[in-house]
């Protein structure tokens, strides 16, 4: 099926089938997000939150008492997580937006997606742009890659690897580390990156 924009796409993938169809709304919070969170010597005030999806992550940080903004160009899934963030009695900013056409009215101090960036990898200057302007100095951004096959070319395909990521991320970013991780989804775990980088400037 050819879609007219992502909105369009997004919005078939949330409208077409029920949340136990889609393999990567696990119904809690991702636990890279945790860990991470859990070795910080003090919690960031701020937090964004860029492809929410159903604000599993999202409602997790607002619990920790973040204040948290959290993103997605699929109105139903943001309805999802406003019913979430309702349930939890948390305090999330759901916006239904593309991280392309955000602005930030006020720059956080840590920004995350759980395998959102990995969709702009080919032309990703303007999405590493964003998340520049939208970080403080000394700000952090933590983005998990999942590692599958995409195509490069009508005869060739490469998974998103290490060096990759980097060269598209330093012109913006200082990168920090990228490492292996595994990703939880509902019947598999998943190979992935996860970058972590900060605004130096």
């Amino acid at each position: 099926m050819r879609f007219k924009n992502r909105k369009e796409q997004w919005d078939f993938i949330y409208s077409s089938r029920s949340l136990d169809e889609i393999e990567w709304e696990i119904g809690t919070y991702d636990l890279n997000l945790q860990n991470y969170l859990n070795s910080l010597p003090t919690l960031p005030k701020s937090a964004l939150e860029i492809g929410c999806g159903t604000g599993n992550d999202a409602v997790f940080m607002s619990s920790l008492g973040i204040d948290t903004t959290a993103i997605d160009i699929a109105e139903i899934a943001i309805n999802y997580a406003k019913e979430k963030n309702s349930e939890n009695n948390t305090s999330v900013n759901l916006l239904t937006i593309d991280v392309l056409d955000y602005t930030a009215d006020t720059p956080y101090e840590f920004i995350f997606d759980r395998g959102w960036f990995h969709m702009y990898i080919p032309n990703s200057d303007a999405f590493v742009e964003i998340i520049h302007k939208s970080l403080v100095t000394g700000g952090t951004w933590l983005s998990l890659l999942p590692q599958f096959p995409r195509c490069v070319s009508p005869t060739e395909t490469k998974e998103i690897d290490a060096d990759e990521v980097k060269t598209k991320i330093e012109k913006y970013l200082k990168v920090i580390s990228i490492t292996d991780i595994t990703l939880n989804n509902k019947t598999h775990t998943q190979p992935a990156l996860m970058l972590l980088a900060q605004r130096v400037d």
